[in-house]
């Protein structure tokens, strides 16, 4: 019983070590440019597209919206529509295809992981 209780417990783990021997993306740097004297959250012309998906099929594309500091924004739409990708392009959990995202002037890319995260909480449905 001892024995097999072994072989069973190391299925389980040779998974976890596979799992934990996938490579993770490193973040691109953000490209060198102005960092805007403002407060708040700005999209500038963004567009996503899942990779490997085909050029037809953006997730998002050219959106461009201010939202200022103290001000509220509600995301409504239907399923499938892009809500939740802007929120993870907005905390930095995906990277836009094109265009910038801004926090407080800089560009999301340009921000420390651990500081963009304890500025923004999100809770997502699933």
């Amino acid at each position: 019983a001892s024995l097999s209780g072994l072989y069973e417990h190391n299925l389980y783990m040779s998974n976890l070590f596979d799992y934990l021997a996938i490579p993770t993306p490193t973040r691109a740097a953000a490209p060198a440019g102005d960092v805007r004297a403002e407060k708040g959250i700005r999209f500038e012309d963004v567009g996503f597209r899942y990779p490997g998906k085909n050029d037809a099929a953006w997730a998002l594309r050219h959106i461009d919206v201010f939202i200022p500091a103290g001000q509220s924004l509600a995301l409504v739409g239907e399923n499938g529509a892009g809500k939740t990708t802007f929120i993870k392009l907005l905390t930095g959990l995906y990277e836009a295809t094109e265009g910038r995202v801004l926090l407080d002037g800089r560009d999301v890319r340009a921000w420390e992981p651990t500081a963009l995260h304890a500025r923004i909480g999100v809770i997502f449905q699933d």
